[in-house]
């Protein structure tokens, strides 16, 4: 169990950057978009 261990806290930090990193993207998403209109009103 114990050599089995580093492993797969680097493979769960990998999983967790990967689902952060889509979780950002989909939060940041709707303020560009929002961005985008302001930029158009003036």
């Amino acid at each position: 169990m114990r050599s089995n261990f580093r492993p797969n806290i680097r493979q769960a930090t990998n999983i967790f950057l990967v689902i952060g990193t889509f979780a950002l993207a989909l939060k940041i998403a709707p303020i560009a978009e929002l961005y985008q209109e302001k930029k158009f009103m003036y």
